[in-house]
């Protein structure tokens, strides 16, 4: 069989075509096999079992688990929504005795295309701040970032498909953004956190079998859900998983995610993290929008100080 190299262009073009058409056809292929075992091995209640039989496709729930980004979406309906919000931060030392604190409540406008946000009231506690204004602590500075808006900010029009995408061209800030983007909207999908290897990628072949997966059914906040969690095989080492646990509460019937919990948990030679995330939705109108953020955890790396801290922030009075 003559190499790629040897062939001729024609048979180059023809080549490259084929992979390009199939290609797609070969990913679907492989994430349908990795659901098909996840089916075999998934565990059930008696409601979920009558409910597979009457309204629920086991194998297109499991897709859209690994799939869905409403999640994304009612966090850019936050961007273009007219709300107020309040944000609660705390941060440690070792011993667990508060350093500093922080409270602000802001007011964002929106006309459709541009928003703007006011300070309505701001405490400050601690050394939260430096000599020139600067943020102490690099998680205060990723949530100011991603939720403060300093100027008016205006788009040309709206962008509701984001997808993971690799961040090899961004740095700093804005390639801190992206990849916590992943963790939250795309939970278990491929994201590059660092000395974490492709644990994230919890669907993936290589990963499938270091966890347990169960469906139940549940209520929240008087709605009837279905409960969707996986969790780290206790029998295993630390440091064969990074996310420890997933829970993600889907709406009966329309299938819309309501809330996510997780918690990450990995120790490294160069980078340790132990963080848990409560994140809940609900519906405003036509819309999903975020309710609150709840966040507990710490993190270390050998280029900044121990970040120990809780966060919790609310949403609320939307179009107003």
């Amino acid at each position: 069989m003559r190499h790629y190299s040897q062939m001729p262009l024609c048979t180059k073009m023809r080549t490259l075509l084929l992979l390009w058409l199939f290609w797609p056809v070969a990913l679907l292929a492989q994430r349908d096999s990795l659901t098909d075992y996840i089916y075999t091995v998934i565990t059930l209640d008696s409601v979920t079992v009558s409910a597979t039989r009457e309204e629920l496709d086991l194998r297109d729930f499991i897709n859209l688990v690994q799939e869905d980004l409403s999640f994304y979406k009612a966090f850019y309906h936050l961007r273009t929504t007219p709300h107020r919000s309040e944000v609660q931060m705390k941060f440690f030392n070792k011993q667990g005795r508060q350093k500093a604190g922080y409270f602000a409540r802001t007011h964002q406008f929106n006309d459709g295309l541009c928003r703007s946000m006011k300070m309505e009231e701001e405490d400050i506690s601690g050394h939260f701040f430096s000599r020139k204004g600067a943020y102490i602590y690099y998680t205060a500075e990723l949530y100011a970032a991603i939720f403060f808006t300093r100027d008016t900010l205006c788009v040309s029009g709206r962008n509701e498909a984001w997808r993971p995408q690799k961040t090899d061209k961004l740095s700093g800030m804005a390639k801190h953004i992206e990849e916590l983007k992943k963790v939250i909207f795309a939970t278990g999908q491929p994201a590059e956190v660092p000395f974490t290897g492709d644990k994230m990628a919890i669907f993936s072949k290589k990963m499938i079998d270091r966890y347990t997966y169960k469906i139940q059914s549940d209520t929240l906040n008087g709605k009837p859900c279905y409960l969707f969690s996986i969790r780290a095989k206790p029998e295993l080492p630390p440091s064969k998983t990074v996310i420890k646990k997933l829970d993600i509460w889907f709406e009966h019937g329309n299938l819309q995610v309501l809330r996510r919990q997780f918690h990450l948990y990995a120790r490294t030679l160069l980078y340790d993290f132990d963080v848990n995330f409560d994140i809940l939705l609900h519906q405003k109108g036509s819309y999903y929008l975020p309710q609150q953020i709840n966040y507990r955890g710490w993190w270390k790396i050998p280029t900044q100080r121990l970040e120990k801290s809780q966060i919790d922030v609310r949403f609320y009075d939307f179009f107003n």
